[in-house]
């Protein structure tokens, strides 16, 4: 049974193998019975396609003949055999891309007349673009780019109709993206008029969005943008044009394009303005024109541009405020408004956009005080990468909200005006880099930056005091001048440029390998290899440095910034086989110079071999400092050098070296699109004769110079003493190319003629002078301070080199006996006094120039508080030394005079101040720091608000009322807005008045200790702090605070002014205590009268205590010490008038007993 089983089973298994096998051959009959075949005259030009092309066919199985489409195809080669009921194929696609392909593209392509693809990109190809393209009518991908393909895209391509057909009909797409892209090859020519005509044919419509992608990027093409562009009909458009020459503005019709979804023209040489037709590109994500040369405003129309998720305008001179719309881009991921010459503020709500991972604005006009925006406009929802706000002019603080951004890796501040500590809040952030350099910050540099998660540290140029740990080794430091002690630098190894460092200087020359990994030696001289890679390097030998700093978006290593040329460059070009590069900033310095005039040779070449990604359109943009001064200006390596691997020069003769040290500093501004500035060789000489060993001659010549270096000095001691008058020849500086001379400036003043005076103060009387075209103030220091000029002259020269844009630049000074003159560039519009009590001015003070007056006067005061060398107390802050120019800026006069003042001086000046209210009370016992300056500040804040003086009004026949008592009533009663001055009419800001009312109230507090800093008013007054943040209100914990004693000191003083008695304290003690317990209670200070006139020997007074250093509010009642004494006290902390009211104790006889 089991042997029958088998048998059947192994017999159907035959038949079913039978019959498979008929079946097959009846397939293969069938299909050789209906053969697709392939045109001849196709098979004829795909032969020549091939053969041009350089294509290998020869694979087994594979005949270039009419069954090429049933054969198992190259790959690559497409046909569509559906044509004549599936009998006729046609060669659909040719995609080829990186095959090695050579030759040029063949003509014969245009005889493949049914090709829907053709792709030869990545390959070699050379030649030009047969113009017979334009004739595939079946075409929806032409793509030949990353070749090397030349001359200039014909006209025929704007005539393809990008359609489909299957069999002899057309039919509705099935493929709805559509892509012309000749990217990355050497294209030349203007773009056609013709490429605006692409299109669509209706009829091959499906409804369904279409899309088209034109790419011309990365090319040599000229001329303008077409106009015809906007004519493109697709439902999706993405245009890219980056990295070609083409010039002109762009066209207003492209916003015409309301599908348009990328423009990218960045690295082109276009100008004008932004049309205001672009904002309306409601689906624009991409918009990118860096590099380029456009100029004007951000049009107010781009606030519709909803879509944007990357929006670029670096490396152009776009000027005006950064509009507030730019919050309002809620989709926005990468924000690049570097490198232009933006101003104003930054818009708040930029930092509370949910999506933004890049923030990279830079190189903003000078005068543009950014600004931080203030805590409460921030959330804490942040998702930055990189946030890069570098050469801003940001002053204030740091914000602790930078600390939240937990995806931070990229955080540059540097180049700004930032001054107190690193937030603690920063500690937890991961960043690969971090930069505060050149700012104003102080304080210790914090314990735990050591132990940070950060990798590279920035912390040069700045006032930090000395580091309290060692270095880590782990991270990348760069500490060079970061580090001073009040104004003095320490003389340690992060600051060589102290004369301590190098008190004899003895070299004469410099010469530097930059990049360079060893030493080389060049027409006999050595030149020092440069190949560390840390932010800053000190040479061996101690001669020279190199500082580097700053960060680009693009994450970089320190040895990119090494290059090294392996190409290009002849044998004997051996200085510029290796260069030196820097993200941002690049600073040689060579120290211990001999003094005299040097030539300075700068060697560049743009290094470019083959295999670095190098673009022909590429540009290196820097500017070039020497000691200071701008030599070169959007210097371009390629440009001068008439292109790459190509040597340029740049000599510089008769550079000063006075001190020792020579400064060379290389700085982008994020014009061009390589980055940072880039250097291969530093050569110093001198231009002085060098002597190594002196012969006869030349002692005898030496002599002979001696006696005429003696008679010369003879003369100019007669000189100094006026026995000799040629004082007229002397020249002035006063901020033109071509100085003027002493006879020159008195001829302009009148010979400092009465008509000429526009001012008078305690120094010496102002002249107005115009000279050359322009007109400079000329104060002629009183003769009376002769002796205090000639020791203080160091001081007035020193004073030249404070230049901030809230104080009068001092342009020059003259000294010679019996004539001291200072000259100053010319306000027109006079000082604040004048603005606001002269009933002759002409101005009109609006709400806002009231404020930013203030902020400025701020602004300027925090810079000479702060100074990191030339620490400076005004001590004559008032209205009229504050003047205001053309557009009503606010700048402070007469800054560092103070010390001119004799003792008589001094006295006089008391005797002024007081009366007008603007000196702090400390001042009265001899005790001056800069927050006399903060009270005198609030003085003046309270007097531009009003309109008033601050002793310029009568409480009553007797008495002077001073502002200061007006404003800490209201302040008592909460009406301090009641101060505004009344002609403002209600257009003011409420809230911003408020804010600075209630900060002058801080700042004229009695307590110096109980006042702020200017930079944390100007913190205040930009939003970055509210005013509760400052000056923290510590409790009085016992009757031995120093603020007790202080207060009740400063009481008695103003008594005995005001009463011409000479009381003396005795002593302050606590007395009941009142209201709630431990919250306040009563002082009773004891004093001992002195007078000829008195009739006790002992008062005691007391008054209220606020238990908190914020002194409110007092209550006024009698304080008797026996039958026949009584005095009336009432007391008030933060003004010095009326802080004592009492009268002569005689008028106040009480019977009765105590």
């Amino acid at each position: 049974m089991g042997t029958e089983a088998s048998a059947r089973l192994v017999s159907k298994f035959i038949i079913l193998c039978l019959i498979f096998t008929l079946w097959q051959l009846g397939s293969e009959f069938k299909n050789r019975s209906i053969a697709q075949t392939l045109p001849d005259e196709e098979v004829r030009a795909f032969k020549q396609v091939a053969k041009k092309l350089g294509l290998n066919l020869g694979y087994p199985g594979v005949f270039l003949d009419g069954s090429f489409c049933n054969q198992s195809l190259f790959l690559g080669i497409g046909c569509n055999c559906t044509f004549q009921n599936d009998t006729i194929c046609h060669i659909r696609k040719i995609e080829l891309s990186a095959s090695g392909l050579t030759g040029v593209i063949p003509d014969e392509l245009a005889n493949l007349t049914h090709l829907e693809s053709l792709d030869l990109s990545m390959n070699q190809l050379t030649g030009s673009i047969p113009a017979s393209l334009g004739n595939l009518s079946w075409l929806n991908d032409l793509d030949i780019s990353n070749n090397q393909l030349i001359g200039s895209i014909p006209e025929s391509l704007g005539n393809i109709k990008f359609q489909a057909h299957y069999s002899n009909k057309k039919v509705d797409m099935i493929r709805g993206y559509f892509n012309l892209d000749l990217s990355s090859n050497y294209l030349s020519g203007s773009i056609p008029v013709t490429l605006g005509k692409l299109a669509v044919p209706s009829a091959a419509d499906s409804g369904s969005p279409l899309q088209l992608s034109l790419d011309l990027s990365n090319n040599q093409l000229t001329g303008p943008i077409p106009e015809s562009l906007g004519n493109l009909t697709f439902g999706t458009i993405y245009i890219y044009l980056y990295d070609n020459f083409l010039s002109g503005s762009i066209p207003a019709s492209l916003g015409a394009l309301s599908h348009l979804w990328t423009l990218d023209l960045h690295n082109n040489g276009i100008f004008g303005t932004l049309p205001q037709t672009l904002g309306n590109l409601s689906y624009l994500e991409r918009f990118t024109v860096g590099s380029n040369s456009i100029t004007g405003t951000l049009p107010e129309s781009f606030a519709s541009l909803q879509s944007l998720t990357t929006f670029s305008v670096a490396g152009n001179y776009l000027s005006g405020p950064l509009p507030d719309f730019i919050a309002n881009w809620t989709e926005i991921e990468e924000l690049y408004l570097n490198g232009n010459n933006f101003h104003g503020r930054i818009p708040a709500g930029i930092f509370n956009i949910s999506y933004l991972q890049i923030l990279a604005i830079s190189d903003v006009a000078a005068d543009s005080n950014f600004q931080f925006p203030p805590s409460t406009h921030v959330t804490t929802s942040f998702i930055h990468r990189i946030l890069i706000l570098r050469n801003c002019s940001i002053t204030g603080q740091i914000p602790s909200y930078i600390g939240n951004m937990s995806s931070l890796s990229n955080l540059d501040l540097s180049f700004n005006n930032l001054t107190g500590r690193i937030p603690d809040a920063l500690k937890n952030l991961n960043l690969s880099y971090i930069s505060f350099s050149n700012n104003m910050l102080s304080g210790e540099i914090p314990d735990w930056i050591q132990n940070a998660n950060w990798s590279k540290i920035d912390l040069s140029y700045n006032n930090f005091s000395k580091p309290t740990f060692e270095k880590s080794s782990k991270l990348d430091w760069n500490l060079f001048s970061c580090c001073c002690n009040c104004s003095t630098c320490l003389p340690n190894t992060t600051d060589p440029t102290t004369e301590k460092y190098c008190p004899r200087p003895n070299y004469h020359s410099l010469f530097i390998n930059c990049g360079g990994g060893e030493p080389i030696k060049v027409d006999g001289n050595v030149y020092d290899q440069d190949n560390d890679t840390s932010q800053f390097y000190l040479s061996p030998k101690g001669n020279w440095a190199r500082s580097s700093a700053g960060s680009t978006v693009d994450a970089f290593n320190s040895s990119e910034f090494l290059k090294s040329m392996k190409c290009g460059l002849s044998s004997e070009a051996t200085l510029y086989k290796s260069a030196r590069s820097s993200p941002v900033s690049l600073k040689y310095y060579g120290f211990c110079l001999r003094k005299g005039k040097y030539r300075v040779i700068l060697h560049f070449a743009e290094i470019v071999c083959e295999d670095m990604r190098y673009k022909s359109t590429d540009k290196r943009i820097f500017d070039v400092y020497i000691q200071g001064e701008r030599k070169l200006k959007d210097f371009n390596i390629i440009e001068k050098a008439g292109g790459p691997n190509l040597v340029h020069e740049e000599n510089f003769t008769a550079v000063n070296v006075n001190d020792g040290v020579l400064q060379i500093h290389f700085y982008s501004a994020g014009k061009g699109t390589l980055q940072g500035p880039l250097i291969s060789a530093i050569s110093v000489t001198p231009e002085y004769k060098l002597h190594n060993q002196l012969s006869p001659l030349h002692i005898a010549l030496i002599a002979v110079a001696s006696i005429i270096a003696f008679v010369l000095l003879l003369l100019l001691f007669a000189w100094m003493m006026g026995w000799l008058g040629t004082d007229h020849l002397q020249e002035i500086d006063i901020g033109l190319e071509k100085p003027v001379t002493l006879k020159q400036l008195k001829v302009a003043t009148g010979n400092f003629s009465k008509r000429n005076e526009i001012g008078q103060g305690g120094f010496g009387t102002v002249y107005k002078a115009e000279l050359q075209g322009k007109i400079v103030a000329v104060k002629k220091l009183s003769s009376h301070s002769e002796e205090r000029i000639n020791q203080l002259k160091n001081e007035f020269y020193a004073l030249k080199s404070m230049s901030q844009e809230n104080l009068v630049q001092l342009l020059d000074v003259y000294n010679a006996k019996g004539l001291h003159l200072l000259i100053y560039e010319y306000m027109q519009n006079k000082s604040l006094a004048h603005a606001l009590f002269d009933s002759k001015s002409k101005l009109k003070l609006d709400w806002e120039a009231r404020f930013n007056i203030c902020l400025g006067i701020a602004r300027g005061l925090a810079y000479l508080h702060e100074h990191p060398r030339l620490k400076t107390v005004h001590r004559d802050i008032k209205s009229a030394n504050i003047l205001l120019d053309g557009n009503l800026k606010a700048k402070i006069s007469d800054f560092g005079l103070a010390s001119l003042y004799t003792e008589d001086d001094q006295f006089k000046f008391v005797k002024v101040e007081v009366t007008e209210g603007y000196m702090a009370p400390e001042y009265v016992r001899g005790v001056v720091t800069s927050k006399a300056d903060v009270y005198s500040f609030g003085v003046v804040i309270l007097e531009t608000v009003s309109g008033r003086k601050n002793a310029g009004h009568k409480r009553d026949s007797q008495e002077t009322e001073f502002l200061l008592d007006t404003a800490c009533d209201l302040q008592r009663k909460g009406k301090l807005v009641d101060l505004v001055d009344k002609t403002l009419s209600n257009k003011y800001d409420a809230k911003q008045a408020i804010i600075i009312l209630n900060l002058a109230v801080k700042c004229i507090n009695i307590s110096p200790t109980l006042r702020p800093t200017m930079s944390e008013v100007v913190s205040v007054l930009v939003g970055d702090k509210k005013i509760e943040e400052i000056c923290s209100s510590d409790q009085i914990e016992d009757i031995n605070d120093p603020h007790v004693k202080e207060i009740a000191e400063f009481a008695v003083s103003e008594y005995n002014k005001k009463s011409g008695k000479k009381l003396e304290l005795q002593s302050v003690v606590k007395g009941e205590t009142r209201v709630v317990p431990g919250e306040n209670y009563r002082l009773v200070i004891t004093v001992k009268d002195n007078s000829a006139v008195a009739k006790y020997e002992g008062v005691v007074y007391e008054r209220i205590w606020e238990h908190t250093r914020e002194l409110l509010s007092f209550d006024s009642h009698i304080a008797q010490v026996d039958s026949s004494v009584s005095m009336e006290v009432t007391s008030r902390a933060s003004t010095p008038s009326n802080l004592i009211k009492g009268e002569d104790e005689r008028e106040h006889i009480s019977e009765s007993t105590p």
